[in-house]
């Protein structure tokens, strides 16, 4: 009886700490829905300035690299590199992250909703590199049209 209760603990305990993995897990959709407060100022599938830099590439990416877009020099002197720890603490707080840059969101609150974005921003920027560097990339998700620019996640381009 003992050895039943202990099992069942153990049982319990475990699939406790898998649904608390999961529910904690980013979700593309949810950071999608998110991004949208981000649209009015950005784009993610297209090298396309609105009032902020489009976010092509932006996993690997340089701060204050995106050609045509006049970033604060505080951005542009920054040093950083956009990775999943660098967008996290920016989201989080663009104007403390990076005192004297020009975005205007405040930030988001919910760690949940930063993690989701940045998912996002992985999965809608996935195929918009080389075809060399995407080649897990089947081939019918590839971009198709003639005279493509491909972005890498270091902020080169190429066109093909």
């Amino acid at each position: 009886m003992k050895n039943l209760s202990i099992s069942a603990l153990a049982l319990a305990l475990a699939v406790a700490l898998l649904s608390a993995g999961h529910a904690s897990a980013a979700d593309v959709k949810k950071g999608k829905r998110v991004f949208a407060k981000c649209k009015a100022c950005h784009v993610v599938n297209k090298e396309k300035n609105k009032i902020g830099p489009h976010l092509v590439g932006i996993i690997g990416r340089a701060a204050g690299s995106v050609d045509g877009y006049k970033y604060s020099k505080a951005m542009r002197t920054s040093g950083l590199v956009w990775d999943e720890e660098t967008l996290a603490l920016y989201l989080k707080a663009p104007k403390k992250f990076v005192k004297g840059n020009k975005m205007a969101f405040a930030g988001l609150r919910k760690k949940n909703d930063i993690a989701n974005v940045i998912a996002y921003l992985k999965e809608a920027t996935k195929y918009l590199r080389c075809p060399s560097v995407a080649a897990e990339a089947p081939v019918n998700q590839l971009p198709s049209a003639p005279a493509l620019r491909y972005s890498f996640d270091n902020g080169a381009a190429c066109a093909c």
